[in-house]
């Protein structure tokens, strides 16, 4: 298009013109902030397939001691969200994490255990 119109022009000038002016829009859109940057959306709340998976650790946790460590270590996990310090809660844990410790019907205590743990989130 550009070259038409030089043609029908018929001027050096017009040429260089246009070869300038074509120059300075593929140079514009070449810059980085002409286009907007795609945001990645942040992970908000567990996928489906999370919740099952964790709802049969729950339901082995009765049984398996390695599922009641996949769960204090989630626990942990959100202490840690809560801006507790991984040391801290080894050395002094909050009182959710004590009551997980105790050798007795984990399922109760698992109870309690998210029960203060939503309490601190409050």
């Amino acid at each position: 298009m550009t070259a038409l119109i030089a043609i029908f022009a018929g001027s050096y000038v017009v040429r260089w013109i246009f070869a300038i002016l074509t120059a300075g829009i593929l140079f514009a859109y070449s810059i980085e902030g002409w286009e907007p940057k795609l945001r990645r959306s942040r992970r908000e709340g567990f996928s489906e397939e999370e919740v099952k998976r964790l709802a049969k650790i729950v339901a082995r946790s009765r049984y398996s001691e390695v599922s009641r460590r996949i769960i204090r270590d989630h626990i942990l996990e959100a202490y840690h969200l809560l801006g507790y310090e991984y040391s801290q809660l080894g050395e002094n844990p909050p009182e959710g994490l004590k009551v997980l410790n105790e050798p007795e019907n984990f399922m109760s205590k698992l109870e309690d255990s998210l029960r203060l743990l939503e309490e601190e989130v409050k």
